[in-house]
């Protein structure tokens, strides 16, 4: 089976990374080198994470709404929070601040931000808040939506795929 690159849902794939990378770097806060090399990968994920969901949310959805906003808006505080946080490791030359300010970006903030980033992207794409979300091109919005004949839909277009490769 060939996977086409319009295919691959390729935000998805890339936000588990910083929504992985921090908050475990809350579980190893007194692991200096993992604590750090945590926040790095999630920092370096973050930009194209942040403009490929901007990229599928243009290309999948209708409308800006609200949720989408505050998504939006609480990537954009976490990716400050990170950076701030980064570059607090630079200053002090690799070793993690102990400043109260940076124990609570580190404990509280990232941690929560990054959870509630999580969250609403959970919520947009399977909640679709009753029908106020949906993809421009959902067969579920319709009244006429089977599943079945989305399922035999599926398996004449694989069985076509295999034929061709065949060929």
């Amino acid at each position: 089976m060939k996977i086409k690159i319009p295919d691959l849902h390729i935000h998805s794939i890339m936000s588990h990374i910083p929504s992985g990378a921090v908050p475990l770097s809350l579980i190893f806060f007194y692991d200096h080198f993992i604590h750090s090399f945590l926040l790095f990968v999630a920092l370096l994920t973050m930009a194209p994470v942040i403009l490929t969901g901007w990229i599928t949310r243009n290309q999948q959805y209708t409308n800006w709404s609200k949720p989408f906003i505050i998504k939006t808006v609480l990537s954009f505080l976490l990716f400050i929070v990170v950076t701030s946080m980064c570059s607090s490791i630079i200053i002090t030359s690799g070793n993690v601040p102990q400043h109260i300010l940076y124990k609570l970006a580190a404990l509280f903030l990232a941690p929560t931000l990054s959870i509630a980033v999580t969250l609403m992207g959970i919520v947009i794409t399977h909640g679709k808040f009753a029908g106020k979300e949906s993809f421009s091109n959902d067969k579920e919005a319709s009244l006429k939506f089977d599943i079945t004949n989305s399922i035999k839909e599926a398996a004449r277009s694989q069985q076509q795929d295999e034929l061709y490769d065949r060929i």
